[in-house]
């Protein structure tokens, strides 16, 4: 049973398109992918366009009311924050996703209607792909992460942060203990990993938008043909649109979700050795450990982007959420996590430090520093 729809009867312009349907495992703003998914939703309304989001959450209908979106949610919440066996069921395969993104299709879909497909791996699962079968030859997909490809959706050791060097599912991905959770959960994702390509069949898949262009090659590794690949950056929203005087701050900044993907654990003792301080804003689940552990840092829970603004103004170093690579923290050779920080300290007389500025806000591909650079940028 759905919940939380928002509907509209909005008319799309004349476009030769009737109606977008964008599809993401969330109806809010959550993260950069339902970040994106939202965005695009509520731009192509904008421009005119009828628009549907079909989400696996519950949507929140005073955040939608006015958008001219019309929107059905499924009410469920993402792995992390369910039980063991309603987790382990329904990531593998989620029935009702199924059924909503079916019975949707069936009594909505027409020759002119296009789907957007951005993320499953939290709550739709690959069941989506199989309710998205009738409509394959009018959907995209975009590869925000790995998860396309990837069984653990980084291919990378993420107990090392080692780069992968296996072809997914062939047999080094099969036997390699890459899963910080250990081999039982690196088990049940290559079984989620197997359903996904029974119904995705990558060799024939739809169109895939690539968020960098470096992440070719690693689609192309799992079977996707290169013509299926485009890339399509994300668009990116400064803090500012004025110069920020970093050289003269001295907090640290990480804006994310508080989960072992994002890193924040990362930031915090990169943060820690360093002897700095560091503004952490979001929440998830891994906020309750981080707060003990982590005394003197500063947590802020989710923020509007306005207040967010506020703080980077004051911010000397900005810490990216992780795309791939590793940085390794002290002398012992323990990987944090997979991550990359990007230094806000820009001197304002450098034609390189003016290119940065410009690259301001955007990822980077491969590390780029130690806890021992964070510790020099800090002083």
């Amino acid at each position: 049973m759905t919940t939380g729809t928002v509907s509209t009867d909005k008319p799309s312009i004349q476009s030769g398109i009737d109606r977008i349907v964008v599809i993401n495992d969330l109806s809010s703003p959550m993260g950069g992918a339902s970040a994106l998914a939202v965005a695009s939703a509520r731009a192509l309304s904008a421009r005119g366009h009828a628009v549907t989001i079909l989400a696996g959450d519950r949507v929140d209908v005073e955040a939608w009311a006015g958008s001219g979106v019309s929107c059905v949610g499924l009410g469920a919440g993402r792995l992390l924050a369910r039980g063991f066996g309603s987790a382990l069921r329904d990531g593998l395969w989620n029935r009702a996703a199924f059924t909503l993104v079916r019975d949707w299709i069936a009594q909505n879909d027409t020759p002119r209607t296009v789907y957007h497909l951005h993320g499953w791996s939290q709550i739709l699962s690959p069941a989506v792909f199989a309710a998205l079968a009738p409509v394959r030859e009018r959907l995209v997909i975009s590869a925000h992460d790995f998860f396309l490809a990837c069984p653990n959706g980084a291919f990378a050791d993420l107990r090392t942060g080692a780069p992968c060097p296996h072809r997914p599912l062939g047999p080094g991905c099969l036997i390699a203990a890459c899963d910080r959770r250990g081999r039982a959960h690196k088990l049940w994702r290559i079984a989620r990993a197997m359903i996904q390509r029974a119904v995705y069949r990558p060799g024939a898949s739809p169109p895939v938008l690539a968020i960098h262009a470096a992440m070719k090659p690693y689609l192309r590794r799992a079977g996707i043909p290169d013509h299926a690949i485009h890339t399509l950056p994300n668009p990116v929203m400064p803090f500012s649109r004025k110069r920020i005087p970093a050289e003269t701050n001295r907090e640290f900044l990480f804006v994310g979700r508080l989960e072992e993907t994002k890193g924040p654990d990362l930031a915090l003792e990169a943060a820690a050795r360093a002897g700095v301080p560091i503004c952490i804003v979001g929440d998830g689940v891994l906020a309750p450990t981080l707060r003990e552990r982590y005394p003197q840092a500063r947590f802020t829970g989710r923020l509007a982007t306005d207040q967010i603004a506020e703080i980077a103004a004051r911010a000397r170093v900005d810490h990216a959420q992780p795309l791939s690579g590793a940085i390794r923290l002290g002398g012992n050779g323990s990987c944090a996590k997979r991550a990359a920080c990007r230094v806000a300290a820009q001197r304002s007389s450098s034609r390189r430090s003016r290119g940065k500025r410009r690259r301001f806000g955007r990822r980077s591909a491969r590390p780029c520093c130690t806890w021992r650079d964070v510790a020099a940028i800090g002083r």
